[in-house]
């Protein structure tokens, strides 16, 4: 028998003393890593505390792997795990207890459950907290926490909002890691909320796209990623000085400038061949490149929010 989408939402529609925050949300998604963005007050934390069923729509339906959110909503919760944007835990609860305690309500065994928690805490760098109480942490060392308790037993659908809020570089690397090794080793479905559209670059199968509280573009990564409107490239040379004000006259755009390199955007890479020669004449006997970059969700998101914001 096949397996249900891990994630179903049909006509889904919220609103709150009158304001429209959600309107005909639908989104099937089979299985993988699901990103979810949009600007902010698009709808994406509301869509989240639904699904994870905090609240309830106005209208609609949601199933999680076969199961409807509001009339199956005990079951459901036994095959999600969840991290809201700021979350709030008890203050005195301590970290190692707590943790096992929810290993075991997601079916561990007493023992299971606590070697799972270390291993998870020592692979997060946390194991020197166990015993300290969650109001006793850092900002960093919450939202580790927060990760933990959202994967710990490693639930079929893991739903996170900004999971890397407070983290620094090196925990955001092993927060990828671990949610690519969830994926591959546990076959765990993901819906991941972020405006760090680059880690969703990296890790995510596919997107949806909400913009004030409806749908506007959605799809499977080699699908859509693959084939924006706009071409990337980048242009390597000494000093991007030099040739910035050319390749603005022409009309490309300049996505960033870094100390070797310019980031453009374009519609046709006719643009950038015509002007290859005026770039190397203005540069001299220096060297310039230019290099074709896989496109990444934060051309679309970009193209995405300005077309909608001309729609206004």
């Amino acid at each position: 028998m096949a397996k249900p989408p891990a994630l179903e939402i049909t006509n889904i529609s919220k609103s709150f003393k009158g304001k429209i925050v959600l309107r005909d949300v639908n989104i099937l998604w089979e299985e993988g890593i699901l990103g979810l963005i949009g600007p902010n007050g698009a709808g994406k934390s509301t869509l989240i505390k639904i699904i994870s069923t905090l609240i309830r729509s106005n209208k609609g339906s949601i199933r999680i792997f076969g199961k409807n959110v509001t009339k199956e909503s005990l079951q459901v919760r036994k095959k999600i795990g969840v991290l809201h944007e700021n979350p709030v835990f008890h203050p005195n609860l301590r970290v190692l207890s707590s943790l096992t305690w929810i290993g075991e309500l997601r079916g561990l065994t007493s023992t299971e459950a606590n070697r799972h928690t270390l291993e998870l805490l020592n692979y997060f760098r946390l194991d020197s907290a166990i015993n300290l109480r969650i109001k006793e942490l850092s900002a960093g060392m919450k939202q580790k926490y927060g990760l933990i308790q959202a994967t710990i037993g490693t639930p079929p659908l893991i739903i996170l909002d900004e999971p890397t809020s407070n983290l620094d570089p090196d925990s955001r690397n092993k927060y990828e890691s671990y949610i690519r090794r969830l994926k591959k080793e546990n076959n765990c479905d993901f819906l991941i909320s972020s405006h760090v559209l680059d880690e969703l670059d990296r890790i995510c199968d596919g997107f949806v796209f909400l913009f004030q509280g409806a749908v506007v573009e959605s799809g499977k990564r080699n699908n859509k990623l693959k084939k924006p409107s706009s071409l990337r490239f980048r242009i390597l040379c000494d000093n991007p000085s030099d040739i910035m004000q050319i390749i603005i006259e022409k009309g490309l755009i300049i996505e960033s400038v870094e100390e070797k390199s310019i980031l453009v955007l374009t519609k046709d890479l006719n643009e950038l061949l015509d002007i290859y020669p005026v770039l190397k004449n203005t540069v001299s006997e220096k060297e310039i490149e230019i290099v074709q970059l896989e496109s990444k969700i934060s051309t679309l998101y970009r193209e995405l929010s300005n077309k909608m914001q001309r729609r206004e």
